[in-house]
């Protein structure tokens, strides 16, 4: 066996069964490679056969104004490339099949103009598609 496979078996391994433990839920044959960058973890919500690349930021922020709590939700097969954030104030979903290429960031927290905050408080949810592809930076 090479030392590709050996580390992707043995990621599977920790994945299942010690990071398992820390999030609201992990699929059956999902890998995360560390370093991995988590907040919120147990409001984070992995589907199957999913993969976590290296240097992955999975934030999942709650702010007790907006009512309700923050969830960050993937579906089955998707593939998140090395070095993407994933900022949740209110709802992310990420549907399955989904491919998300290195170093993207994916907020639905207000943005900036100009130096100044926008006056609203959260965006509205994202949802993410079936079949989708998100190339990448």
């Amino acid at each position: 066996m090479n030392k590709k496979a050996l580390r992707r078996k043995w990621r599977l391994f920790i994945t299942q069964f010690f990071l398992k433990i820390l999030y609201g839920n992990i699929g059956k044959g999902t890998i995360i490679y560390p370093p991995l960058e988590v907040r919120g973890a147990g409001r984070i919500y992995i589907g199957e056969d999913c993969l976590i690349d290296e240097s992955a930021k999975l934030l999942v922020m709650h702010d007790p104004r907006q009512g309700k709590f923050s969830s960050l939700n993937i579906g089955n097969r998707v593939s998140i490339g090395a070095g993407v954030k994933i900022i949740c104030h209110g709802e992310i979903t990420i549907r399955d099949e989904v491919k998300i290429d290195s170093y993207c960031t994916i907020s639905d927290a207000p943005s900036e103009q100009n130096g100044k905050k926008e006056n609203q408080t959260y965006q509205t949810p994202i949802r993410i598609g079936t079949n989708c592809q998100i190339g990448k930076n």
